[in-house]
Formats: structure tokens, sequence, C-alpha cells
């Protein structure tokens, strides 16, 4: 039995050859993502009443909830997410610098406005140096690579997000077709018309000569009971906010981050607990996968808030259904 202890001795000047396998030293770097490490962390620092502690925390906070919400508690990747969005940010400071030398291109004008040194240098001592600083990108994933795998793994969410997007709109129109049921055998037939279909069983199945669209229905049904616990989530911060649309070396990542800079912890929750209600409503007694699968998005946002509805009067004299949140005692 080998001595755990023991260790690999290598000659430096030895020729390596080709057949050898690949020698990779990986420094051990600081990861400190204290209070970025958790959604409700993330939700948390958008919060309208408290204090940024630091230049662009509600931008870095929206991006790493985009990969939280795509691979929850993955702290690898939203590691490595921090560290490109750090690395995205001082790439277009100084982009954006250099092109202000040039009057003849406005590609960063909008960055220009948003970026300055003492704020980027504030980042940088504040946030970026907890988990390695610059040199830490040497040893992450590139930016081509990790988004890659990103929008790979929101096209595997693409069902669940469409079946979410179906019951939220379909709620608005009529209660008999917003039915989880109903919504099972739309998204089964493609209501979208998605190119490809969703990779699951797209034709009839033959059984004693007969042929029935069932086994596509309990496709998407079988693919709603085994959800991330973070997909409500993920619906919004891709098909409301659409963070993932740009990689991080475009220009228009930070704008895009930028443009929704207004967003709360607040707001945020509410949308959620929205979307989870009008979920809950579609499904049917016996359907208690929906239960989970609704449920699972910031549970302590319902315990501390109360949902009431009142009939109001508008200014044109028709009444209407007004919805209040406020805290629970």
């Amino acid at each position: 039995m080998s001595n755990p202890k023991e260790r690999l001795v290598l000659d430096l000047g030895k020729r390596v050859f080709s057949e050898d396998p690949p020698l990779i030293v990986r420094p051990s770097l600081r990861g400190d993502l204290t209070g970025f490490s958790t959604v409700d962390d993330l939700i948390g620092k958008l919060s309208r009443d408290r204090r940024p502690a630091f230049p662009y925390e509600r931008e870095l906070a929206l991006y790493l909830l985009l990969i939280a919400s795509i691979w929850p508690g993955d702290r690898e990747r939203l590691l490595a997410a921090a560290r490109i969005f750090s690395g995205a940010l001082n790439f277009h400071f100084s982009r954006a610098q250099e092109d202000a030398a040039s009057s003849a291109s406005r590609r960063y004008l909008a960055l220009r406005q948003k970026l300055s040194p003492s704020e980027i240098n504030s980042y940088n001592e504040n946030f970026f140096v907890k988990f390695g600083g610059p040199q830490s990108l040497l040893f992450s994933p590139s930016v081509e690579a990790f988004h890659r795998d990103l929008w790979k793994r929101i096209a595997e969410l693409t069902l669940i997000h469409d079946f979410a997007e179906y019951i939220f709109k379909s709620s608005i129109l009529s209660k008999r077709i917003s039915s989880a049921t109903f919504g099972y055998h739309a998204i089964a037939n493609n209501i979208f018309a998605r190119e490809g279909g969703y990779g699951v069983a797209g034709g009839p199945k033959r059984k004693r000569g007969q042929t029935t669209a069932v086994k596509t229905a309990e496709s998407v049904r079988a693919k709603c009971k085994s959800v991330p616990a973070t997909v409500i989530l993920s619906f919004i911060m891709t098909r409301w906010y659409g963070v993932h649309l740009f990689d991080p070396a475009h220009s228009q990542f930070l704008i895009t981050l930028f443009r929704h800079e207004g967003t709360t912890s607040s707001g945020l929750r509410i949308a959620m607990s929205i979307i989870r209600d009008r979920l809950l409503k579609g499904r049917s007694k016996l359907n208690r996968s929906l239960i989970k699968w609704a449920g699972v998005d910031s549970p302590r946002y319902e315990s501390r808030h109360v949902c009431t509805h009142s009939v109001r009067r508008n200014s044109n004299g028709r009444l209407r259904l007004a919805k209040r949140y406020s805290r629970s005692q």
C-alpha cells in the first residue's frame, strides 16, 4: 500500500514526450463568495433599502442570479461567473477609454457614462481581490466556453420554461385552457413552434392499430416532475430580463445589466409569487408534482407577506381588481 504522504518528484530537465499526460499546476486561489453564494443572498443584494457595498454590486448580483438559477448549488460555476464578470467589467472599461479617443466610434458611448476609473478601482479592491483578482482568469474557463455551456443548459430548460410561459399567458385568457393538463398537450404539440421540438417523443405511438398523442403529453409531464429548484427564477432571468442574450465579452452585456439596475428584491419575489400562483391555479387536485414544482422558489417570501384583493373603480368608472402585498405580523 502506497504512502499517502508520498510525493511525486518531477525531473523538469527530462524531455517530455507527446504520449505523456499534460502537467497542469493550479495554485491555491482565494475564493471568498461570502454574501453571494446563495439565491437568497443574491436577491437580498437588490434590496432598495440597502446601500451597495461596492460599485456595480447590483449588476454582479443580477448576473450571478442567472448562473445560480441555471446551475443551483454549483459553487465552482458561480465562482467562475464572478471572475468572468469582473474580467469583463475591466475589459469594457479599458475599451471604453480607448474608444473615447476616437470620435468616429460611438459603440461604447453608453458605457463611458456608467464606468468610471474610481469605481472600477473600488470594485477591484473591495471584491475582485477576494477570489483571486485578475490572475485568477488564467485558471477560469474561457468566455466562449462558459457562455456556450450556459446556452446549452438554457436549451435543456426550454420545455420547462415554455410550459411556465404557456400557463402564465393562457391564465389571462381562459381558465379552461390554462390547466396543467392542457399545457402538457400544448407543449407536446409544439405550440411555440420550436424548431426540432424539445427532444421528447414527437410522433404518435402505435398501439393495437391505433395512434395516440398521449405519449408526448406524458413525456412533457415527466419532464415537469424533475425540475431544478430555481426554475421559476431562471424563467424570469431568461424570458423577462434576457441576461443571457450577450456573452460577457460583448459590449451589450453590461448595457443589458444596467438596463435592469432598477430591479428590486421585493419586485423579484412578487414576480415569482405571481407565477407560482398561476401555476398552482391550473393544476388538478391529483397533480402533486406541480405543488413541489411551483413552491420551490423563495418560500420565505410567502411567510412574510400576505396578498389581499380589492375591487376599485378607475378614472373611467370601471371596476378593476387590485392586488396589495403587505408584510405579515
